[in-house]
C-alpha cells in the first residue's frame, strides 16, 4: 500500500505527514507526541522492523521509548511484544 514516505510508516499528530495519526482529548498529553514523531521501516539485512525517532533535531529531543530504551539518534529493532 501507499504511505506518505515510501518504505516507512510515519506516526505523529500531523495528518498531512503521518500515516498513523495520534490524538488524545487531553491537550497536554497530546502535545507529548510531535507532529511527525517516529517512523517504522523494514531493515532488509536484519529482516526486522525498526523504529527511527524523527524529533532528534529538536532541542530537547522528544524521546521515544522502546522496551525501556530511549531512542534519540539510533535506530532500534522492534521485537515481538515490544
Amino acid at each position: 500500500d501507499q504511505t506518505k514516505q515510501a518504505g516507512t510508516i510515519r506516526i505523529g499528530r500531523d495528518s498531512e505527514r503521518c500515516d498513523l495519526v495520534l490524538h488524545h482529548p487531553d491537550r497536554n498529553i497530546e502535545r507529548t507526541v510531535s507532529g511527525l514523531h517516529i517512523e517504522l521501516f523494514w531493515n532488509e539485512v536484519a529482516q526486522r522492523i525498526y523504529v527511527r525517532n524523527l524529533t532528534r533535531d529538536r532541542i530537547p529531543p522528544n524521546p521515544v521509548l522502546v522496551d525501556g530504551q530511549t531512542v534519540i539518534d539510533q535506530e532500534i529493532a522492534i521485537a515481538e511484544n515490544s
